[in-house]
């Protein structure tokens, strides 16, 4: 009996991980060993290259069996073997060959290895391989193979060449594995990471990588590529209304319409949400770019389901290469840019980059960060202007104005810094600061006995796009020892009839249930017909001053306030017209039973700490005279 030192058997040596790689010293010696002959015999002796095996993988092995056929026949139950000759004709192909490939053997020995061709590598590949293998080198690596009924076949592949007595390659022996069903798992492992699972298309990461692949060869190519950029207009109101599971069939819906409208080379993702991507390689004209985004456009609108119809519609940005950037990451900032743009001129729509967008986009991002810096400094407050009854010119309200103290600027007033309300979070922020200043104010007048009637606190889509706005105002009153008598809320035209009027006027409605005044604001500014008027639950509205501006110079617009006074009073709505500037145009409001005027005509915006001042100043002379210009005289404040 045989033993180590130790008393115990040696174990037997590992079997090698590589079983091809650890064979190749043997397989070049028998290789060598028969080039003096290709005849069919001195090929089929290549492969009895099976009979040194067991000594060259596992020397040290305790055989059990060395019988040369056993090992022939267990090599050719494992290895998938063939062997073609310098131009790829196959000179013979083991019984495994056949069997994967679906042909017979008299059906490839002699054809060339193309028979096998699945299409699915490039030429670079092959260049690279036979480089390799007409080089005398061994080569390694994955191909896909088309079996005879069409269907492809991975293999894990070592091609060995074989050499004459010259040196000179000769033949090529082929000996693969099936990794068939190892690609298939990591096919489904790819697809599973990178394909969205609710309509099929690629997500962002897949996106991101294609688009990379695609934009970074074509940078110096006149073909070019076109990047667009597509979201649907509010979708987050169908999913409010309809629910989730119509939110899912519309995306479903919107993205079968976008393959529909691409071309075959075209990429096409969703990016999140209601976001989807499509780059356009190669670019086509602009004329048919248009065409297509047309319908795209097109396919979203028709969507329709069993149980109700849904109305789509989406915003589109567009980036081209090279001319709006070199770089995945310049196209996408510039597409998005584009997209921001369709969104702000109404949606529905699609806008191509433009230098002077990106030039908008800096100053808008500029505005932004210094007025969240502003707001956490104290740079923000309110003034306060007066509405006046134009019966007896009494003071009947106030209208709290936000103002900025840009230390760059001084003191600037909202039209100037309009884009920080696009950004929703900084909007929302500031929504807070206002309401709450607002109402702190009220309850610091109330308590030193100031009169103001009512407080006139202006709102924001982001005011009704945040949760519960309600809510938070009556927090807010409640806190200060308030009632919502002491408040007005005025909603603009822009809100009431624009893309998020369901939510405003379910949200105005629980505001007037609540007590509070509810006043459409801007009335005349474009949105909203007289006709819309007895469409809302409001307590007054207020007329826009781009109206007002033209009194006394045209008749238009005069006849067009008288009859929207009369309207309103028909359906018992307070009617306050705003940027009264002169006599004029004050007589004219009085005379046509306008209720109410705020305008230079009685005061500008004033700070918080001279309002009381006005008040008093107010209230005395209108005790000691019934003359109105007198009084405004007294009062009137630049």
């Amino acid at each position: 009996m045989n033993s180590s030192p130790m008393g115990k058997s040696p174990k037997p040596a590992p079997y090698p991980s590589d079983p091809v790689q650890a064979a190749t010293p043997a397989i070049h010696q028998v290789l060598r060993g028969a080039q003096a002959s290709g005849s069919p015999e001195a090929i089929k002796d290549l492969v009895r290259f099976a009979s040194s095996l067991p000594q060259t993988l596992m020397p040290e092995a305790d055989w059990q069996c060395q019988d040369p056929g056993f090992w022939i026949d267990a090599i050719d139950n494992v290895l998938i073997i063939a062997v073609t000759d310098t131009k790829g004709t196959i000179l013979y192909a083991n019984s495994r060959f056949c069997d994967i490939s679906g042909y017979t053997s008299s059906e490839l020995v002699g054809a060339n290895h193309r028979l096998l061709n699945s299409g699915f590598h490039g030429k670079r590949f092959f260049r690279e391989m036979y480089a390799t293998i007409r080089g005398g080198r061994i080569w390694r690596g994955e191909i896909c193979n088309r079996a005879k009924d069409g269907s492809l076949y991975w293999v894990a592949t070592t091609i060995i060449p074989r050499l004459d007595s010259g040196g000179k390659v000769c033949q090529y022996v082929a000996c693969r594995f099936d990794i068939t069903e190892l690609k298939r798992a990591q096919q489904h492992l790819t697809a599973v990471a990178n394909i969205d699972p609710l309509t099929g298309l690629l997500n962002r990461r897949a996106f991101q990588s294609e688009l990379a692949k695609t934009v970074d060869p074509l940078a110096g190519d006149r073909q070019g590529a076109a990047l667009v950029l597509l979201d649907l207009d509010n979708f987050k109101d169908i999913n409010d209304i309809h629910g989730h599971d119509a939110g899912d069939e519309l995306l479903k819906a919107v993205s079968a319409g976008i393959r529909r409208s691409v071309r075959a080379t075209d990429i096409t993702a969703r990016l999140g949400g209601d976001e989807f991507a499509v780059v356009f390689t190669p670019s086509p004209s602009r004329a048919r770019l248009e065409q297509l985004l047309a319908s795209i456009r097109d396919a979203v609108r028709m969507p329709a389901f069993d149980s109700y119809r849904v109305s789509a519609s989406m915003s589109m940005g567009i980036a081209c290469l090279p001319d709006h950037g070199a770089t995945p990451a310049e196209l996408l900032r510039n597409a998005d840019i584009a997209l921001y743009n369709a969104k702000r001129l109404g949606r529905d729509r699609y806008e191509f980059f433009t230098p002077a967008l990106l030039d908008a986009t800096t100053r808008r991002i500029s505005v932004q960060d210094q007025a969240r810096e502003g707001l956490r400094d104290g740079q923000f407050c309110l003034h306060y202007q007066p509405v006046v009854s134009l019966a007896d010119e009494s003071l009947k309200a106030v209208e709290a104005w936000l103002r900025w103290e840009q230390p760059n600027l001084g003191l600037v007033d909202p039209n100037e810094f309009a884009e920080i309300f696009d950004d929703f979070r900084l909007a929302t922020a500031i929504g807070d600061f206002v309401r709450e200043s607002a109402v702190s104010q009220i309850a610091d007048w109330t308590k030193n006995g100031v009169n103001f009637g009512r407080v006139a606190i202006n709102t924001t889509a982001a005011d009704f796009l945040a949760a519960n706005y309600c809510e938070r105002l009556a927090g807010a009153v409640i806190s200060a020892g308030l009632t919502p008598s002491a408040i007005s809320i005025e909603v603009s035209e822009g809100l009431f009839f624009g893309k998020q009027s369901t939510r405003v006027r379910e949200e105005a409605n629980r505001l007037r249930e609540a007590g509070y005044e509810v006043v459409l604001n801007d009335f005349g500014a474009g949105y909203a017909a007289l006709a819309h008027l007895k469409e809302l639950s409001l307590d007054g509205i207020r007329i826009d001053s781009s109206l007002v501006r033209e009194l006394g110079r045209n008749n238009t617009d005069q006849k067009i306030i008288r009859g929207i006074i009369e309207i309103a009073h028909s359906l018992d709505l307070d009617v306050t017209a705003e940027g009264i500037d002169t006599e004029e145009q004050l007589d004219l409001l009085r005379n046509m039973g306008c209720d109410r005027g705020q305008g230079s005509v009685f005061s500008k915006p004033l700070p918080v700490q001279d309002f009381p001042l006005f008040v008093r100043e107010f209230a005395l002379h209108r005790r000691r005279s019934n003359d109105s210009p007198s009084i405004r005289s007294a009062t009137c404040r630049d």
